[in-house]
């Protein structure tokens, strides 16, 4: 009888050899399984994402295959290097840098490669940080949606983010540290108040796991300070009749938060949309409409060009500096990145334009105070929002 535990190596074709893809630790290597070890001590060669990294993990556990690097920028002339040592009876254990290939990697080439070239594909299952983050986040995982990481522009990322507001399945996404406070604040605008986990650095020493909604991660979070891989848990949206219209109490919550000026109206229309279990297009509309309603006087408008100077750039403090100054003009202040703007009275609004020193802003301030409130914010930008030299 043949031994379970030894690798296959009867495949469709008897010419080609065997593609294992293979699931490596996401962080503490002790969760290596046996069954990868016993493939990776096999094969002919290891494909790595990082040669580094996995020649770290075969070396901590005795693994001397010969590891070649494969990653998306040779992916185009490797392919197919691989393919023929497939083709010409080699086994391969394709690996990533954690976690299983072929999720938001560029393991998914060669594994395409492989299916085309009719070759034996053997998944060696293991650590996953979705599954992981889904196991812990107490939300329901019979149905959820992996979205990997969105656009790293915001207009993009918040246009992709509108096609999920009414999504009711867990939604998982992954994101960089240096944009995870933009993907928060877009996700608090976008989907609302709902929900959420966010865990970083999972099974590693510094694990951390910040549960709430999406407010309450980011104001708990020193954006300066984070680091490594970041998985999101979001819970998905209840289910909500469409053609229902906002009741007078959300209407009469959406005036009284358009009065306060302390929520941009994207914020006030996710808000209320997460309450309410309504579209968030159609909370949108109703915001603007009990906007201009309120407007009784077409307001002067004035329009400067700014540059980020202060070494931290336009963080959490230079915003809420912007954000008080405003408090003192009757005026409207807009801020604009790139082609996209946003409410200057929010604070997290502006740190969603992630503006680094040296960026190129623009304002646009309407109201019978703009000229004003301008000159100040002038010298705000002008002043490094007080930095010390």
């Amino acid at each position: 009888m043949k031994d379970p535990n030894t690798i296959d190596r009867a495949i469709p074709s008897q010419k080609h050899g065997t593609l294992y893809v293979v699931s490596t630790p996401i962080g503490n290597l002790e969760d290596i399984t046996l069954r990868a070890l016993k493939v990776l001590k096999s094969v002919d060669m290891i494909a790595a994402e990082n040669v580094t990294h996995t020649k770290g993990l075969c070396e901590r556990f005795g693994v001397k295959t010969r590891i070649t690097n494969y990653h998306q920028h040779n992916q185009n002339t490797k392919t197919e290097q691989l393919i023929a040592r497939l083709k010409s009876g080699s086994d391969l254990a394709l690996v990533t840098d954690a976690g299983t290939p072929g999720i938001s990697d560029p393991g998914v080439y060669l594994i395409n490669r492989a299916v085309e070239e009719d070759i034996r594909i053997t998944p060696i299952p293991g650590p996953s940080a979705v599954v992981a983050a889904l196991s812990v986040s107490g939300f329901p995982t019979a149905r959820f949606v992996f979205l990997g990481f969105l656009s790293n522009k915001a207009g993009k990322r918040k246009k992709e983010l509108e096609k999920l507001v009414s999504e009711t399945r867990t939604m998982v996404f992954f994101e960089a540290p240096h944009r995870v406070t933009a993907m928060l604040a877009d996700l608090r605008q976008i989907l609302g108040e709902r929900p959420m986990v966010m865990l970083r650095e999972m099974t590693k020493v510094f694990e951390e796991m910040h549960r709430g909604t999406p407010g309450d991660i980011l104001e708990s979070l020193t954006p300066d300070k984070i680091r490594g891989e970041i998985t999101l848990v979001v819970a998905g949206s209840k289910p909500k009749e469409e053609s229902r219209s906002l009741s007078e109490e959300a209407s009469n919550r959406i005036e009284d938060l358009i009065r306060e000026k302390t929520l941009s109206i994207k914020d006030i229309a996710g808000l209320v949309s997460s309450e309410e279990g309504l579209a968030y297009r159609q909370v949108y509309k109703e915001c603007l409409d009990r906007k201009g309603e309120l407007e009784c006087l077409r307001r002067d408008e004035t329009i400067r060009k700014f540059k980020v100077r202060n070494s931290l750039g336009l963080h959490a403090r230079s915003a809420a500096k912007i954000v008080e100054l405003g408090k003192h003009y009757n005026a409207q202040l807009f801020l604009k990145k790139d082609g996209e703007e946003v409410d200057g009275s929010s604070i997290l609004s502006i740190l969603t334009l992630a503006c680094p020193r040296g960026t190129e802003m623009e304002a646009r301030i309407v109201g019978e105070d703009s000229d004003n409130f301008m000159e100040k914010l002038s010298e705000l930008f002008e002043q490094k929002f007080g930095e010390r030299l």
